[in-house]
């Protein structure tokens, strides 16, 4: 029996992403991949993903949801219960941002162009999405730039655990090259081992971890989340 931490009832198992990790090429398999566990990705009674309830678990830790209370918020690709989540702690401001707006109150806002003052959010939430950006260097350096001194990014980007550094192919035009390179075909890089020495180097130091360091105990296998995939918090 699987339980799902957002609605908070037990599944008999929860739905895989696009057949699972038997789906995958080859290459995604040797590459060793931390991300979403695509065996068990949707809960079949709310729907939340893999890498929404996991935010769930990381966001427990002590401090972390006091710290969104009267502050602003920006979040992209905001996850529907993720959403719900923020606004429970009654932030000031919780600006939703996503480049392709599904939604009335979703802003269009592109992440390698924040158009807000420097200094101005307490926490950003990217969740798999800086994998789809295309400048991603200009996108770390503008989130950067709007969050205030002290303020938390959480920049949650599926990476290969054996790559030493990040694999951009921009000639991979074909959407079938791109799928079989970084997993999906709206992919447009693999990071490697040095994405966190990619983020820090803009200005955000890493204050993330993994179950172990942060003392997270937890049954990975029972709320179905993937024990390999860390906390990537960083601070201003």
């Amino acid at each position: 029996m699987k339980y799902c931490v957002v609605c908070r009832q037990n599944v008999q198992q929860f739905l895989p992403y696009n057949q699972g990790y038997a789906a995958l090429s080859p290459l995604q398999k040797a590459l060793q991949v931390v991300g979403s566990d695509i065996d068990n990705f949707s809960c079949p009674h709310c729907g939340s993903t893999d890498r929404e309830r996991h935010l769930f678990i990381y966001l427990s830790q002590p401090g972390l949801l006091q710290r969104i209370s009267g502050g602003n918020v920006l979040h992209f690709a905001p996850e529907r219960y993720l959403r719900l989540l923020i606004q429970a702690q009654q932030p000031q401001q919780h600006v939703l941002a996503d480049m392709y707006p599904n939604a009335a109150d979703v802003q269009k806002i592109d992440m390698q162009d924040i158009g807000f003052p420097n200094d101005y959010f307490d926490l950003v939430i990217a969740n798999h999405v800086l994998e789809h950006v295309n400048d991603y260097q200009q996108a770390i350096r503008e989130l950067t730039r709007v969050l205030k001194p002290g303020g938390l990014a959480i920049l949650q980007t599926p990476y290969s655990s054996i790559l030493p550094s990040t694999i951009v192919e921009e000639s991979a035009s074909s959407l079938a090259t791109r799928e079989m390179l970084f997993g999906q075909s709206d992919h447009v890089r693999l990071y490697g081992t040095d994405i966190f020495t990619l983020i820090s180097s803009a200005g955000l130091k890493y204050i993330g971890g993994n179950h172990q360091t942060l003392h997270i105990q937890v049954d990975t296998d029972q709320l179905g989340i993937n024990p390999a995939e860390p906390f990537f918090l960083f601070e201003k």
